[in-house]
């Protein structure tokens, strides 16, 4: 031990006596060090969010009702089964449903915000065993009007728009002009306590007639003895029984049941595939100080040949050089650490309050130091052990007597550092051309035709609750209105509506020609998405009309059955001839055949993947819903039109719940299929613009560093006769031969990322020459600038003062 401290003391020394190059070498590890650190502690940040803070999470299960043939992971279920699977389901100890939307907040302080809303069944409580630091939870199968007008606050929300004041209670709350009395604070734990979000009750008024599949979320609680897959079992036999229930449009759905903590730890798992791209960018780093702690070394050759000579093993050198690498390691690894605290505390004093409420859970704990001093350790032994063992290995009489070295081991020297620069170039072609096709595949989806026109168009959501808008003659004449009255306003041209607008999934139904016999006991294959349109759909949201016409007024009368399919539908159906005049059933219907009156283009639906669905459109009028979906087509900005549509929707009916408000354009351009490929593209954009100045800067030092070592010879060459462009032509080969070793080297590799990333990837193939083209050229550029300075400065080189050179 107290050698070990006595080393440590020594290395201290050393790395006091030049400190230049001391701070240099630091500040290159700790960007490698510090950039690790940054993404490991928002990744554990993500973690922290994402863990269950709830007792036993292991006995926590989600189900959701999927869909086999579109392959629907959307989380849907049908209102009508709710009370069905709390009835029959004995595995469960208590089963909650909620949903959640951002509604209008009248708040004093913020006038125009929002609020996420949780509607949830009372016995969520029961179910998460959540206990509530402050207040009550609402009562569970409340009917009670006072009951449905109480909300609970989350924590985050308390404590940046009330304070934390611990008298909020009683205090009311206006939500979509609606007051709420605040009963309670949920606990500072989990998504639920950083989020802006309120709980209310959710209300019983969904009827048990309603077919359809929304977004809802249910959870359960397990049985203490009862396992996932029993719980699995016994919902595939209660599935069973309501499909004979259902025959129709239920066939082709399951009930999935799945661990939220599997859940919770897949999605976390996923997340540390950030940490890729930054560890080669350490590993760039570390081949960059490796250059530089042996290039430091050489300037000790005496040093360490005095050391050999007083006794000291080979093994004793390299522990004492490892020492010191380490110790500049974990300096830049305290750096970073210290870099990163002031950063958060910048954030959290200067930043804006949302932006400071959802970083309240972006700390420095005990993993992300562990992980630091851990990056350090590896980063320090990686870039301090080929140094060590070249530097330990010296022939003694030869450095005894000149204190140079002598050509064997300039050899040595030099494979090493010229493996650095193929590495480090190998390491920059992966990270750019993974840039390269994630910035292909955001730029191929930049263009591509959705199959209707998005721009000018503002869409919202429109919810009639309540018990006074359930009937269907009263929806009919809501939505009759809301269509008129909209279209009277200035600056509009058309207005559509629909139960989900065409990037959202539609709802599922069961088609197949008339007269053909029913797919029952068959492949589940004839199962697909319908919609409820207004007349005015196709023209709002400019689908092309391929043949036939579009619906009427007529054709929303009840006693019509006509309907207009897709393409792709239409194919799918019939194949080998015409759809338009043919007729088609409808599973479950009742009615007589459908006459498909015209058949539209395809659109594609912004699912975990984009896809042209086979569609089947209804009138809407003919089955108006509790929810439809707008999308009015403006002549100009359609946002400006915002103010005039709410103003329009609350004199129609005051109990109108208005909900995601926007145009359709930015509403497409955020939405996770099409954004999440430019947001890799500019993370790993920032880290390859950064490995391309490490590797051209590393290049630059190795290849002035070697072209030093050959002044002597380049002195005697000179004197010979070479002229200045042969000692120019003589190092440039060498660099080009690296240059092209190295690209050829990452290039393969990249190829083979870019196979692992194809999911991710978008009409762009892994191979796309394109990408590899350019990124070689960029980079050898660059690389052969980096090598083209330092061999016109030694082309420059006096021959009588290179010979005096030792």
């Amino acid at each position: 031990m107290t050698t070990l401290w006595n080393d440590i003391k020594y290395g201290f020394r050393m790395l006091r006596k030049n400190p230049g190059f001391t701070v240099i070498l630091i500040l290159v590890l700790a960007i490698g060090i510090g950039v690790n650190t940054i993404v490991f502690s928002l990744i554990n940040a993500w973690r922290n969010l994402s863990t269950l803070p709830f007792e036993n999470p292991e006995r926590l299960v989600s189900m959701a009702e999927q869909n086999r043939p579109w392959d629907d992971r959307d989380g849907l279920l049908s209102p009508r089964n709710i009370a069905e699977w709390q009835q029959r389901c004995f595995s469960f100890e208590s089963m909650a449903c909620g949903q959640t939307q951002f509604l209008p907040w009248q708040n004093a302080g913020a006038p125009d915000s929002s609020v996420c809303v949780w509607r949830w069944t009372g016995e969520i409580f029961d179910v998460m065993e959540i206990s509530l630091p402050l207040g009550r939870p609402f009562i569970s199968n409340s009917g009670s009007i006072e009951e449905d007008n109480v909300v609970l606050l989350s924590n985050g929300l308390w404590k940046m728009h009330f304070a934390a004041d611990p008298n909020v209670l009683g205090q009311s709350m206006v939500i979509d002009n609606q007051s709420y009395r605040i009963i309670g604070v949920l606990p500072n734990v989990g998504p639920y306590g950083y989020q802006q979000a309120v709980w209310v009750p959710m209300p019983r008024q969904a009827r048990a007639s309603d077919p359809g599949w929304y977004k809802t979320r249910i959870i359960a609680r397990l049985k203490g003895h009862v396992t996932l897959e029993q719980a699995r079992s016994e919902v595939d036999a209660v599935t069973k029984d309501m499909i004979r229930g259902y025959p129709g449009e239920y066939k082709s759905w399951a009930v999935t049941v799945k661990s939220m903590q599997h859940t919770a730890d897949l999605v976390t798992g996923a997340a540390y595939i950030f940490q890729i791209p930054v560890g080669l960018l350490l590993m760039i780093t570390c081949s960059n100080a490796a250059g530089m702690i042996l290039a430091r070394g050489l300037s000790r050759r005496k040093e360490l040949s005095i050391r050999i000579a007083l006794g000291a093993g080979r093994g004793r050198l390299i522990k004492q050089l490892l020492i010191e690498s380490t110790l500049y390691a974990l300096l830049a690894g305290a750096a970073g650490l210290c870099i990163l605290l002031a950063g958060i505390s910048l954030i959290k004093r200067f930043g804006s309050p949302l932006l400071t409420h959802y970083l309240g859970i972006w700390v420095v704990d005990n993993r992300v130091t562990f992980f630091t001093v851990a990056v350090s350790l590896f980063a320090g032994l990686v870039c301090g052990l080929f140094p060590a063992l070249i530097l330990s290995k010296r022939n003694l009489n030869e450095a005894l007597k000149s204190g140079t070295t002598s050509f064997m081991e300039h050899r040595s020297h030099s494979r090493f550092l010229h493996g650095l620069v193929i590495g480090e170039i190998a390491m920059s072609v992966i990270l750019l051309v993974s840039t390269g096709l994630m910035i292909r595949s955001s730029r191929q989806i930049g263009r591509i035709d959705l199959g209707f026109n998005p721009e000018n168009l503002l869409t919202a959501d429109i919810s009639l609750s309540g018990p006074q808008l359930e009937s269907n003659s009263t929806k009919g004449r809501i939505y009759r209105q809301v269509v008129d009255q909209i279209k009277n306003l200035y600056g509009v041209q058309s207005v559509a509506v629909s139960q989900s607008l065409p990037y959202i999934p539609g709802i599922g139904v069961e088609i197949r020609p008339a007269n053909r016999p029913s797919s029952e006991g068959q492949d589940s294959q004839e199962q697909f998405q319908a919609r409820w349109i207004n007349p005015e759909y196709f023209q709002a949201l400019e689908i092309p009309v391929s043949r036939g016409r579009v619906f009427n007024e007529v054709d929303e009368y009840e006693t019509a059955n006509t309907v207009i399919i897709n393409e792709s539908l239409a194919r799918h159906l019939w194949p080998q001839g015409d759809a338009l005049g043919k007729y088609l059933d409808i599973e479950g219907d009742g009615k007589n055949h459908y006459e498909v009156i015209g058949i539209v283009g395809n659109t594609k639906q912004l699912d975990l993947v984009l896809e042209e669905k086979p569609t089947l459109y209804l009138p809407f009028g003919r089955r108006p819903a509790g929810m439809m979906s707008v999308a009015i087509r403006a002549s100009s900005d359609p946002v400006q039109l915002s103010q005039a549509v709410r103003e329009t929707l609350k004199r129609i009916n005051p109990d109108l719940l208005v909900d995601k408000f926007g145009s359709m354009q930015s509403k497409i351009e955020n939405s996770q299929v099409l954004s999440w490929p430019g947001h890799i593209a500019g993370y790993l954009g920032v880290l390859s613009l950064g490995a391309l100045i490490l590797a051209a800067t590393g290049i630059y030092g190795i290849i002035a560093y070697t072209t030093s070592q050959r002044t002597h010879e380049i002195g005697i060459r000179m004197a010979l006769g070479a002229q200045t462009k042969d000692v120019l032509v003589s190092i440039l080969r060498r660099g080009i031969k690296l240059v092209l070793i190295g690209v050829t080297l990452g290039l393969l590799i990249a190829v083979g990322v870019g196979r692992l990333m194809g999911k991710l990837l978008y009409e762009v193939s892994p191979t796309d020459p394109v990408t590899l083209i350019g990124v070689s050229v960029l980079l050898g550029f660059a690389a052969l600038l980096a090598c083209y300075i330092p061999a016109r400065r030694a082309a420059k080189t006096d021959p009588l003062k290179a010979l005096r050179y030792e």
